[in-house]
């Protein structure tokens, strides 16, 4: 089954608030009755934060950053408006350098992943100059915040916490 025929839970951030809301629900619900979430993905839950984590610390420089073919930079600012304000597609491979930069290979602790995710967003919050996308090359904040939300609502949406 491909990662788009996967159950998959529908949601729609207008903030990174919104988004660690659910973020915290998800986890408190796991914290408390192991097994209870559901994850139709292919990454642990302590994982999904931790890659939630690793993406925002990219952007405020305390994670390096993986290099696209040239190719990719002419494309990314032209895909940038459909990637901010749509849904993420499922099943997007990473470009390999970035696949083990950006996703742990091993579990990852979900109270260590969650911590790790508070402090990534928190420090998101209070930059105000955050370094270029990979891809997109130069954003706004604005679209820095959205592509945020798009990316919390993907991989969140593969947790379904049987509520």
């Amino acid at each position: 089954m491909s990662q788009a025929e996967k159950p998959f839970r529908k949601l729609r951030y207008t903030t990174l608030a919104q988004a660690m809301q659910e973020a915290e629900r998800v986890a408190a619900i796991e914290l408390k009755e192991p097994g209870r979430v559901t994850n139709s993905g292919r990454f642990s839950v302590g994982q999904v934060y931790d890659h939630l984590a690793k993406a925002i610390d990219m952007t405020t420089g305390h994670l390096e950053s993986f290099s696209v073919p040239w190719y990719a930079k002419i494309i990314g600012p032209l895909i940038r408006p459909i990637m901010v304000n749509r849904p993420t597609p499922r099943g997007i491979k990473l470009p390999s350098g970035a696949q083990w930069i950006l996703w742990s290979r091993e579990n990852v602790p979900l109270e260590s992943a969650l911590e790790h995710l508070r402090t990534s967003v928190a420090r998101f919050a209070a930059t105000d100059n955050l370094l270029p996308h990979p891809l997109y090359g130069k954003i706004s904040m604005a679209d820095h915040h959205q592509f945020q939300c798009r990316h919390f609502e993907l991989h969140l949406g593969y947790l379904d916490p049987q509520d």
